[in-house]
């Protein structure tokens, strides 16, 4: 299933495989990517929805993507419990995601220890 992200000024989208995990591609203003920056002064800060014919907002080199699991919960690249968005992907980078995260077996049995936070000396 393909989702537009039309939460987020239709600046990506969303696809659910039929193994029930979901990744998630955005870029744009507010995201980490290579044009985050991008927002006209006068539509300010908080609203940023530039016209749907201004592409340089909606055109990037690289994208923030996310993955989660049937439950909602985020997801690492290899499908550890605990991750969090993925910053300044670029096309090849999500491409190859999107090809991982579809071929996992649903509900698979993955490494869930969560991905380590750094150690305390």
């Amino acid at each position: 299933m393909f989702k537009l992200a039309t939460q987020s000024h239709n600046n990506g989208f969303t696809m659910t495989f039929e193994n029930g995990y979901t990744v998630s591609v955005r870029w744009g203003w507010g995201n980490y990517c290579d044009n985050n920056h991008k927002c006209p002064v006068t539509y300010g800060a908080s609203n940023c929805l530039p016209p749907l014919s201004s592409t340089e907002f909606y055109e990037g080199k690289t994208a923030e993507v996310a993955v989660w699991n049937q439950e909602g919960t985020f997801l690492t690249p290899d499908g550890k419990l605990g991750g969090d968005v993925l910053s300044y992907r670029t096309s090849e980078e999500v491409a190859s995601l999107l090809s991982e995260v579809s071929s996992w077996e649903s509900n698979k049995e993955f490494n869930n220890e969560p991905e380590n936070q750094g150690t305390v000396d």
